[in-house]
């Protein structure tokens, strides 16, 4: 149980990343490569973590074939028992620009023990999609027509959020495990100079703009008729650059502050 938290956990850096039912997203996004600090938020007497350690560096682009991601994460778990647990992640994707086609990777090190995934994906706004993964997972998924990836998730969240609306939910699917898709609900919230904020700091131009606090709750496949599987709050700025992470489950957080940002050129082509 301990290390499906922590793969769930682990997920959730890539933001991580919602459905309007179209893939004409007119919000460009801006490349940049973010640096974050990870540590315990809080925790409650039946947390199974005393303290959390990490860090997060996020690196993204309009790349000549699409939008090119990239993820390394280090993180300390500090069970109550005084045991530790090492957890290391490199995720890469590349998604085309109408967010229809998607490769993506990744290699998990918990304590020395590995897990790697890697495959394609389609998905189509009339019609259900497909992901695959190849190598030893080879596991095939169905995806919910209109499932969005790495970067439709942001595109989408940032359309939403620019039409006023204040709650939405789709699928989503990332790659980072051998998962499948899953459902999402978004609760989108204008910045409150006097709330949340951590999930705001200042980076200069990259962080002007609009910005909304962003509440997103992940549902396993079928009916919405419980507590979510986690949740999680983000800070996000309307060029798409994501300013903090708080993230829930049932009996601890953590937050993900940012600790320097700058700004990535498009490749030439």
């Amino acid at each position: 149980m301990i290390f499906i938290i922590l793969r769930k956990l682990t997920i959730l850096t890539l933001v991580i990343l919602l459905f309007s039912g179209t893939y004409s997203f007119a919000t460009d996004l801006t490349g940049y490569q973010a640096i974050y600090n990870m540590k315990l938020d809080k925790a409650t007497t039946g947390s199974q973590f005393s303290a959390v350690h990490g860090s997060a560096v996020s690196y993204f682009r309009r790349a000549c074939a699409g939008w090119q991601a990239k993820e390394e994460l280090v993180m300390d778990f500090y069970t109550q028992t005084g045991a530790s647990i090492r957890r290391d992640l490199k995720f890469e994707s590349l998604e085309a620009f109408d967010g229809k086609t998607y490769k993506f990777s990744s290699t998990a090190m918990t304590n020395g023990i590995a897990e790697k995934y890697y495959g394609t994906a389609h998905s189509k706004p009339e019609k259900e999609g497909e992901a695959v993964f190849e190598g030893e997972s080879q596991k095939t998924f169905i995806l919910p027509q209109g499932t969005v990836f790495y970067t439709g998730l942001v595109q989408w969240l940032l359309s939403e959020a620019e039409r006023g609306r204040q709650s939405a939910e789709t699928w989503v699917f990332d790659g980072a495990d051998a998962e499948g898709p899953e459902k999402v609900v978004a609760f989108i919230l204008a910045f409150q100079p006097d709330r949340n904020q951590d999930l705001h700091p200042n980076f200069g131009k990259l962080t002007q703009g609009k910005r909304w606090t962003i509440r997103l709750a992940f549902y396993k496949p079928g009916p919405i008729d419980g507590i979510p599987n986690y949740e999680m709050e983000i800070g996000m700025v309307e060029n798409g650059v994501l300013t903090g992470f708080r993230i829930h489950f049932e009996n601890f957080s953590v937050t993900q502050t940012l600790e320097d940002l700058i700004s990535v050129e498009a490749e030439k082509c």
